[in-house]
């Protein structure tokens, strides 16, 4: 009886622990971290508070070796050796908005931000942008950053797949696009494997 009652006094002392309830006022237990809360601050964390413009290729450092960065959907840049002259923190990322394009072109994939904007490379870097869709009649377009409105046609280019094999010297925004090609901004775009 006596190890009944034992056991169910330690029972509702862990379901007493585990019930804490954390206030906005209150901090973490050293070394547990808070829960993650809605955007409101209101509740957990819910499918609604998914940000579109996620994923994030895991942000690699690079250095003068080179490297490469991707995402699962396939979009990459890889960086030769040489490339760089200081080592850099880079990122790819799909982004949720952008400017629309002229009314002759339709997005045949999603735009990627590469990461640091801006940055020039002393070579040539590969990106890969995914596109869904026949491989005819399609370019990469470009934004110079995220408060440019004007994309730009990108020179050269080469579809293998649905990946465009892009040659560029610096980061910008880049999107595969399409001329007299109806697709929907976010088509779905077939992962790479």
């Amino acid at each position: 009886m006596y190890r009944v009652a034992a056991r169910v006094l330690i029972f509702a002392a862990c379901l007493c622990a585990c019930g804490h309830a954390e206030t906005e006022h209150d901090e973490p237990d050293a070394g547990h971290e808070a829960a993650p809360r809605s955007q409101d601050g209101a509740g957990p964390v819910t499918a609604a508070d998914a940000r579109p413009e996620l994923p994030v290729g895991a942000p690699v450092t690079v250095g003068a070796s080179g490297g490469t960065v991707s995402l699962p959907d396939g979009a990459a840049v890889e960086i030769p050796a040489g490339a760089l002259d200081k080592t850099t923190v880079i990122a790819v990322r799909v982004l949720a908005t952008v400017p629309e394009l002229p009314d002759i072109l339709s997005a045949r994939g999603k735009a990627y931000a590469f990461e640091p904007h801006g940055t020039r490379f002393l070579k040539p870097v590969t990106l890969r942008l995914p596109f869904a869709g026949a491989a005819d009649a399609l370019f990469a377009a470009r934004l110079d950053d995220a408060s440019d409105t004007s994309w730009e046609r990108v020179s050269g280019g080469k579809a293998a797949g649905h990946l465009l094999a892009l040659s560029v010297t610096h980061f910008s925004i880049y999107r595969v696009v399409g001329i007299g090609v109806v697709t929907a901004p976010d088509a779905a775009v077939p992962e790479v494997r």
